[in-house]
């Protein structure tokens, strides 16, 4: 006597296997990842650049992550540190600043989110608000404006 397995029985069976699998490997995957040891700083203006660690863990939560660098020489710069410290300062839960200084002759802001990627050099106060309202999550209403 001969055991039949009808085809729709293995192939049910292994796409369940399949299933089970992929659920039990991403439970695993996640339950390991040491995501706990990773923090983000408490202030949202700091004076050094975050870790990759910490600026995949800010972007997962939805924050923008402006990076500034910039010269003590540069007296340009310091209107312009201002401003991003007065919008950080505004906007205390989605933006995290990087003050960076370096031996530049002028100033660089990289601003980084969820939506991308964008540099600014030697821009005005709008071109940055413009920049940051395309990129931030969760946009101000003055965004409004540039729409």
């Amino acid at each position: 006597m001969k055991l039949r397995i009808p085809k729709s029985a293995i192939i049910s069976s292994f796409l369940i296997f399949l299933m089970v699998g992929s659920t039990l490997i991403y439970f695993f995957m996640n339950f390991l990842r040491p995501t706990g040891m990773i923090t983000l700083p408490e202030k949202n203006i700091i004076d050094y650049e975050l870790s990759l660690m910490q600026e995949n863990l800010a972007i997962q939560q939805g924050k923008l992550l402006l990076k500034f660098f910039y010269s003590n020489e540069c007296g340009e710069c310091f209107e312009i540190k201002n401003y991003l410290e007065n919008l950080a300062n505004m906007y205390k839960d989605q933006i995290i600043l990087q003050e960076i200084v370096m031996n530049i002759s002028s100033y660089e802001i990289r601003l980084s989110s969820f939506y991308g990627q964008k540099i600014l050099r030697n821009s005005t106060e709008e071109e940055i608000f413009k920049a940051l309202c395309n990129l931030m999550f969760s946009p101000p209403a003055e965004c409004i404006k540039f729409e």
